[in-house]
């Protein structure tokens, strides 16, 4: 039976507070301190930044190794969404907040955004370096609801030994109950058999 987690002590965040975003930040920013010679500098880094390994990146391979360690294989099979639970293990929180999101796109304007960016070149280049290399994000929050779930422990491993034990001893009390019924049947039985017997010979 798992149970929720409130805070996890291993935690590279300041605060150690338990969520799925930072188990999964801790266990992916791990993986890149196990793999590569320097981390991303992008939270969590509190810990470890400029102590454990250095937060800059001064050359292709370390790039290069820190994209494979988010994105395996990206560049050979295509994919942009790993999977990450098959990396971390991260247990349900007490407390989680979850927002549904549509998400929806459109092509940037090169022209106008190399003029706002101030970026010249060619129309062609401009378009190449500005879908590779720029994205403009907005977020709009539909609805303002607040929908909150309370987890509470109703069932421990105590609680199914006992109602396994208040079970068996009710079982138990049936069935001496039951035997005492079989016998008295059989007692009545064996009387009533004698008193017909004696009864037989008395009139032979």
């Amino acid at each position: 039976m798992k149970l929720a987690i409130l805070e996890d002590p291993d935690s590279l965040h300041e605060s150690g507070a338990y969520t799925y975003e930072s188990c999964y930040t801790n266990c992916l920013k791990k993986n890149q301190l196990a793999q590569c010679p320097s981390v991303t500098p992008f939270e969590p880094n509190f810990m470890m930044c400029g102590k454990v390994k250095p937060c800059t990146c001064n050359d292709l391979n370390c790039f290069n190794c820190l994209s494979d360690s988010l994105f395996p294989n990206n560049l050979n099979n295509g994919n942009l969404h790993p999977e990450f639970k098959d990396k971390c293990s991260c247990p349900p929180p007490c407390e989680s907040y979850t927002y549904k999101t549509n998400p929806n796109y459109s092509k940037l304007h090169a022209k106008n955004m190399a003029a706002m960016l101030g970026i010249t070149g060619s129309e062609e280049d401009l378009e190449d370096d500005i879908s590779a290399n720029y994205v403009i994000l907005n977020f709009f929050i539909k609805e303002h609801t607040v929908l909150t779930k309370k987890e509470e422990i109703v069932y421990r491993s105590a609680n199914l030994f006992a109602d396994i034990g208040n079970s068996l001893s009710l079982l138990l009390g049936l069935g001496m109950i039951n035997i005492i019924e079989i016998f008295f049947c059989l007692f009545l039985i064996i009387i009533d058999r004698i008193r017909y017997f004696i009864k037989f010979r008395r009139l032979y």
